[in-house]
């Protein structure tokens, strides 16, 4: 979590936006997760949803490349219409960058910076967004790889210490 909000911070200082997310995919349910949501500076609750109710995530987690939208007029007010936008419902972003999450091949998620003004990026701030995905990415698996140690070290330390009770009971 404490690196979820270093990233954010450290985005926004490169990045002007009023809405920045973090999603993180699971392949076995087919689902993204919100561990950050910030939208017009208030942070919004982790939410799942399926990946078929997402689709401009799914679009760049299957595709694998980042994606660069300035909304006109007309598609705003069409957008304003759709139910399963995330966050504050009462707005909509106008210009949008979100760039794949990548382990290798593997797109683990997506992080996306938008901004309530039309036209409010280019593809200097796409370079800029997924540079900061590159970066991200290696210290999500950082924390996961660590998470990941730290349980198999629990079950390792619960094994060893059935293993001397067994072998107190033998004596």
């Amino acid at each position: 979590e404490k690196v979820l909000e270093l990233i954010f911070e450290k985005t926004r200082q490169v990045i002007p936006l009023d809405v920045f997310y973090v999603a993180l995919y699971d392949s076995n349910a087919d689902s993204v997760s919100f561990p950050i949501m910030v939208d017009n500076g208030e942070r919004w609750k982790n939410q799942t949803v399926s990946l078929k109710t997402a689709n401009q995530i799914a679009e760049i987690i299957q595709s694998g490349k980042p994606l660069l939208l300035n909304l006109t007029e007309e598609e705003i007010e069409v957008s304003k219409k759709v139910d399963t936008r995330l966050g504050d419902r009462s707005k909509v972003s106008a210009s949008v960058l979100t760039a794949p999450l990548q382990v290798g091949t593997h797109v683990v998620g997506v992080i996306s910076a938008q901004s309530y003004l039309m036209d409010a990026y280019n593809d200097d701030h796409l370079v800029t967004l997924t540079a900061l995905a590159h970066q991200i990415v290696v210290a999500i698996e950082n924390v996961r790889l660590f998470e990941q140690t730290a349980k198999r070290a629990q079950r390792l330390a619960i094994l060893n210490e059935i293993g001397r009770e067994i072998s107190t009971l033998a004596d």
